[in-house]
């Protein structure tokens, strides 16, 4: 069964193996694309930068909304945003 609900701090681990899982296909087709030597100048750090935003979205006084969907109790993707609160 299917729900979303609201993320818990011992989500992040499996939301990091998703966000890998997501964005390193993306990541080795650019590399593909520029080719080694531009991408290993514009995407060295890509990796490790998106591990860091996803930390800093999940981190308790993050201003960021973190939705965890579920599939019989294990995480199988996410959503995050910001809602404006002021507009």
């Amino acid at each position: 069964m299917l729900r979303l609900r609201s993320y818990a701090p011992g989500d992040l681990q499996a939301l990091q193996a998703i966000r890998e899982a997501a964005f390193g296909p993306a990541f080795r087709s650019f590399r593909a694309l520029v080719g080694p030597d531009i991408a290993a100048i514009a995407f060295a750090a890509a990796d490790a930068e998106q591990a860091s935003l996803l930390d800093e979205l999940c981190a308790p006084r993050s201003a960021a909304e973190v939705l965890v969907l579920e599939e019989n109790s294990r995480p199988i993707g996410f959503v995050t945003f910001t809602l404006d609160r002021q507009g």
